[in-house]
């Protein structure tokens, strides 16, 4: 597993109650916040950090080159594509898991529960 470190750090925009900043949300500060560090950090495009789902849409438009709305409709669409991505990819590797359905849920929790193997021991 590969570490992860903090190399960069950046501050929300602060604001005063009803101030220029009360349209927008948390995400949308936070994810300006996170797009400055990693400016700051000069992480490279082929870095991880850059494939982040939403940094090239919050890039464009801090450059003005998108509106935010788009901005947050591009996010929307990459976040579903990639969910879409990773439920074909668990399908194809889970040819041989067994279903459980709805109404054998509960006796299967049960089950665990009584079985020796507890999932904190795994860990």
């Amino acid at each position: 597993m590969s570490d992860v470190v903090i190399v960069s750090a950046a501050r929300t925009p602060v604001g005063s109650f009803n101030g220029s900043f009360s349209d927008m949300s948390a995400a949308d500060l936070g994810s300006i916040a996170i797009k400055e560090a990693i400016n700051r950090a000069k992480i490279k495009k082929d870095h991880s950090a850059k494939k982040v789902i939403g940094i090239e849409e919050i890039t464009k438009y801090l450059n003005n080159q998108i509106k935010l709305e788009r901005a947050k409709e591009l996010i929307v669409i990459k976040t579903r594509q990639y969910a879409k991505r990773q439920a074909t990819w668990a399908k194809s590797r889970m040819i041989t898991w067994t279903k459980i359905g709805p109404r054998k849920f509960s006796s299967v929790i049960k089950k665990i529960n009584k079985s020796s193997l507890k999932l904190d021991q795994l860990m």
